[in-house]
C-alpha cells in the first residue's frame, strides 16, 4: 500500500504533544489578533510575510503583548511564544528560522531587552525557598 503525504502528516500530528499543539495554536491566534490591529493592519498569515516585514511586526508584538487582564507575561512566556511561532512557520516550510536566522536577530534582541525589563520590574521565576519546619 503506497504511503501518501496525508498519511505522513497524520502520523506526525498524532505523535505531537497535545499541550504543545494547544500552546502553538493559542500563541499564533494571539499574534493573528495583533496582525489585525489598526496599527499593523496585516491580512496575510505569518508564514506569508517576508522576513524583513515579519521581523518588524514581531518586535512590535513582543514589546506590546499583554495578557487579557492587561498584566505583562512572564519573561519565559515570551521565549515560549517565539518557539510557538517557529513551530508554526516550520510547519508551513518557511525558509528562515526565528531562532537562528540572522534575518530575525532584532527579534532576539527585543525579547532579551523586554525580559530584562520585566525581571527588573519584579516579573519572572524568582527562586522559591522553602520555609523551615516548626514544631507546630
Amino acid at each position: 500500500m503506497p504511503v501518501t503525504d496525508d498519511n505522513v502528516r497524520r502520523t506526525i500530528e498524532t505523535q505531537q504533544n497535545k499541550n504543545t499543539a494547544k500552546k502553538t495554536l493559542y500563541d499564533t491566534r494571539l499574534l493573528g489578533h495583533f496582525l489585525k490591529t489598526p496599527e499593523i493592519n496585516e491580512a496575510r498569515e505569518i508564514h506569508e510575510i517576508l522576513p524583513n516585514e515579519l521581523e518588524t511586526i514581531l518586535c512590535k508584538f513582543f514589546i506590546s503583548v499583554r495578557k487579557p487582564s492587561g498584566d505583562d507575561y512572564e519573561p519565559t512566556s515570551l521565549r515560549s511564544m517565539l518557539s510557538s511561532f517557529k513551530r508554526h512557520l516550520k510547519k508551513h516550510k518557511y525558509m528562515y528560522s526565528l531562532i537562528s536566522s540572522i534575518e530575525f536577530n532584532e527579534v532576539q534582541e527585543t525579547i532579551k531587552a523586554k525580559q530584562k525589563k520585566l525581571k527588573k520590574d519584579g516579573k519572572g521565576n524568582l527562586p522559591r525557598t522553602a520555609e523551615a519546619a516548626t514544631d507546630e
